[in-house]
C-alpha cells in the first residue's frame, strides 16, 4: 500500500480521514458480489487446522533455507498430510524479531525473498516477507512497526516487471479480474493503485482496524491483484503482536473461483511455538480449489 491510499481515505482526523472507506466499499463489494456474511471467528474449521499443524499423527513439516532476519533468521515452511498441503507459511525464529534495520529507500520496506520447502506442491511460487518500521499508509491505520508477508502465485520474473515505468502500468493495475476471484467483503480504492513489484491490495471491510469499529491493528490480510488475476495472499502482523506470543488461527473469506487451480487458505494462523521459538504466520485449513 503508498501514499495514494491516504488521498483515497482522507487524510483529516481519523475518524474523517476514513469517512470514503463505506461508501468504496459498497461499490467495489457489489463489483464483487460480497452478498454473503462475514465469516465468524468463532466458527470450527477442519480437524486438522485446528490442532496444531504438524504435531499430528502422520504429518510432517518441511522447511526452506533460512535467510537472516533481524538477530536471527526467517524460512518458509509446509505442513504435508501424505503429500496433501495442510499449511504454508514462514517462521521467524525468536531473535529476528530484534534488531531489525531501518528501510534504506523511500519505499520504507525491508524486503527479504524466502526460499520455498523441496516439496511445495501448492501454487504458491514466491515468498517475500517485508520488514515495515514506520508501517505504510492509509494513516494512521498501518503506520504501525508490521511484516508483510506475500506469498504469490506469480515468479520473481514476473513480479519484478510490475513496473511504474510501464506505459501499460495503469492500464493493467486497472484491470481487476472477474468478480467470483475476489473474496466476499474485499474492495481497493478507484482508481486503483497499483505498487511497484506488487499490484493492488485488496482489504477486508469488515476489518476491525476500519471503520466503523477503527480498532488499533494487530494483524489482517490482504489480497493482491494486476492484470485480471489475483496473484498473492497477505498477512500484516504487527511487531508488537508477536510478540504476545499469540496462538491464533483465523478464517478468512474465500473466493467462488481461482486460477490457477489448487490448495488454497480458508484461514490464517498466527502463533508462537514454545518448543521451536518461533513465530509462526501460515496460510492455514488448504484445500483444493478451482
Amino acid at each position: 500500500m503508498n501514499e495514494t491510499w491516504t488521498s483515497a481515505v482522507g487524510r483529516r482526523s481519523p475518524s474523517l480521514a476514513l469517512a470514503a472507506v463505506p461508501a468504496m466499499a459498497f461499490a467495489i463489494a457489489l463489483q464483487a458480489g460480497c452478498a454473503d456474511a462475514p465469516p465468524d471467528p468463532q466458527a470450527p474449521l477442519d480437524r486438522p487446522a485446528l490442532d496444531r499443524a504438524g504435531d499430528l499423527p502422520g504429518t510432517h513439516r518441511q522447511y526452506g533455507t533460512p535467510v537472516q532476519v533481524g538477530e536471527g533468521r526467517a524460512r518458509t515452511y509446509i505442513v504435508l498430510n501424505k503429500g496433501v498441503p495442510l499449511e504454508l507459511g514462514v517462521a521467524l525464529d525468536e531473535r529476528a524479531a530484534n534488531g531489525l534495520p531501518d528501510a534504506p529507500t523511500d519505499h520504507h520496506r525491508i524486503q527479504y525473498l524466502l526460499p520455498l520447502p523441496a516439496q511445495n506442491p501448492t501454487p504458491f511460487q514466491l515468498v517475500e516477507l517485508d520488514w515495515r518500521r514506520i508501517g505504510h499508509p492509509p494513516a494512521p491505520i498501518y503506520m504501525l512497526p508490521h511484516f508483510d508477508v506475500h506469498f504469490y502465485t506469480i515468479g520473481l520474473d514476473e513480479r519484478n516487471a510490475i513496473d511504474p515505468a510501464d506505459p501499460s502500468f495503469q492500464a493493467r493495475a486497472s484491470n481487476f479480474p472477474a468478480p467470483a476471484y475476489i473474496p466476499p467483503h474485499y474492495f481497493t480504492p478507484l482508481p486503483a493503485v497499483g505498487e511497484e513489484q506488487m499490484g493492488v491490495h485488496w482489504v477486508d471491510f469488515t476489518s476491525p482496524e476500519l471503520p466503523p469499529q477503527l480498532k488499533p491493528f494487530t494483524r489482517t490480510y490482504i489480497y493482491g491483484t494486476w492484470d485480471g488475476r489475483v496473484i498473492f495472499q497477505e498477512p500484516m502482523i504487527t511487531r508488537d503482536y508477536l510478540l504476545t506470543h499469540p496462538d491464533v488461527l483465523a478464517p478468512i473469506p474465500v473466493a467462488a473461483r481461482y486460477s490457477p487451480a489448487g490448495y488454497y487458505p480458508a484461514a490464517y494462523r498466527v502463533t508462537f511455538d514454545e518448543q521451536a521459538r518461533e513465530y509462526r504466520i501460515g496460510m492455514a485449513n488448504l484445500a483444493w480449489r478451482e
